[in-house]
């Protein structure tokens, strides 16, 4: 009964101040929502949601980066060669798997032969891709094992790919021309976002058939490398592993080129903050600048939480006079209002959130335009899964952190307040 009278109380309060009250709940409001939505920019490059739902047991080796033993010691950072996949990889015990995947996102002319043409985003890789990315399919079946050593020319069809060249899904066996060589369809997924960049593509056809005989040297190519690993717990390990195997192959090639580690391969995390194949990413100068950020956008509802209960005690000052008076205890003033207070910052936090997601579902093809690599992104093309992009424990510790400053800005000002004379109180004067 106490809460319900308290509730009561407080909405009243707040009403007698309304423009105090609405400044307070949109400056909490603001604050949420800025965090929210910097957190999901970073999460849809980390947080695990189909097809690649396994992030966090993933490793990407994209390049290699050698010098050479010569006097100059030239350097280089290139994508990896076929050869040296086959010296590097297979030898690892730890991992669960690992596939090869071209670098790039190659834009082909599909067609029927004799019919019409389209344009599709083509990626190249193996059998086991299919392994370690969770794709929908909606009819027939990966390219196999059996493909890859043989070479077929198999290929996967999107949806919507599917759809313009034949009209529906069911086309499995048929062949289509890509790029004027003739492939075999296999299978037809669901279409793929495009904020999932090493999973996505329109089209994915059988690395054997070419991409692993572009090598330029014995270590550079078009090939990068994606690790599954059995647990998270294993990365650690995988990491030590490659790096011992490196050594090896340094050992054995001393008058070679020298294979330069640069902490490859790299986390899911790493990876999204590596901005060169020449230099490791640094997670620590990155998660200062978060943190630096995340501060700044608390210290916004800190500084509204103050100036808005300074505001509102010093016109309140007259009415705490009387309220003490007729005997209110000072303890009840005081958590009358700073529970105005939480009400205020539960408010504005809930409004921020809300808007947080409305903004994040009607304009994902504004603000994650700059988090995939693929230009020329639709709608359809960058949608992805708010419940894998919202972070609950970021918004519950946001809220808390507000909360807590709300104790401190609101209670140690209803403390003063309280302890004034009723006298001084009634004639405008207080500490």
């Amino acid at each position: 009964m106490k809460i319900a009278q308290l509730f009561k109380t407080t909405l009243y309060q707040l009403k007698s101040q309304r423009l105090l009250t609405v400044v307070s709940i949109c400056g909490t409001a603001l604050a949420i929502f800025l965090i929210m939505i910097v957190v999901m920019l970073q999460q849809v490059k980390t947080a695990p949601f189909p097809p690649e739902s396994n992030r966090d047991r993933m490793l990407y080796y994209s390049y290699i980066s050698a010098v050479s033993n010569n006097d100059d010691k030239q350097e280089f950072n290139c994508p990896m060669a076929w050869n040296f996949v086959k010296d590097m990889f297979p030898s690892l015990e730890t991992p669960e798997t690992f596939s090869c995947i071209s670098v790039n996102h190659k834009n082909s002319i599909l067609s029927i032969i004799g019919d019409k043409e389209v344009t599709a985003s083509v990626k190249e890789t193996d059998h086991r891709f299919w392994n370690i990315f969770d794709f929908t399919f909606i009819s027939g079946k990966p390219f196999t094992a059996d493909d890859f050593n043989t070479a077929a020319h198999t290929a996967v069809l999107n949806e919507s790919t599917a759809l313009s060249l034949f009209g529906n899904s069911n086309c499995i066996g048929k062949e289509v021309l890509i790029n004027g060589t003739i492939y075999k369809i296999t299978g037809v997924v669901k279409d793929v976002t495009q904020l999932a960049p090493n999973a996505y593509s329109d089209v994915w056809t059988n690395i054997a058939t070419k991409s692993l005989k572009d090598d330029w040297s014995s270590l550079t190519g078009w090939l990068s490398v994606v690790i599954l690993a059995k647990s998270p717990h294993d990365i650690p390990i995988i990491k030590e592993e490659i790096s011992r195997r490196t050594k090896q192959i340094n050992n054995r090639d001393k008058n070679g080129w020298q294979i330069i580690e640069r902490g490859r391969p790299y986390t899911q995390l790493e990876e999204s903050v590596c901005y060169g194949s020449s230099q490791e990413p640094d997670v620590s100068t990155y998660k200062r600048q978060m943190f630096m950020i995340f501060l700044i956008l608390l210290i916004v509802p800190a500084i509204n939480l103050l100036s808005m209960t300074q505001s509102r005690l010093r016109q309140r000052t007259a009415e705490i006079a009387i309220r003490r008076a007729f005997g209110c205890k000072k303890e009840s003033i005081i958590i009358n209002i700073v529970s105005e207070n939480m009400l205020l910052t539960l408010m504005g936090g809930v409004i921020g959130l809300i808007l947080s997601v409305c903004f994040a579902y009607c304009f994902d093809w504004y603000l994650f335009e700059e988090s995939s690599p693929v230009n020329g992104m639709s709608k359809l093309q960058t949608s992805a899964s708010l419940s894998s992009l919202l972070q609950w424990s970021t918004f519950g510790w946001s809220l808390f952190f507000c909360f807590i400053l709300n104790i401190l800005s609101s209670g140690i000002p209803a403390w003063k307040a309280s302890h004034n004379s009723v006298a001084k109180a009634l004639s405008g004067h207080h500490k």
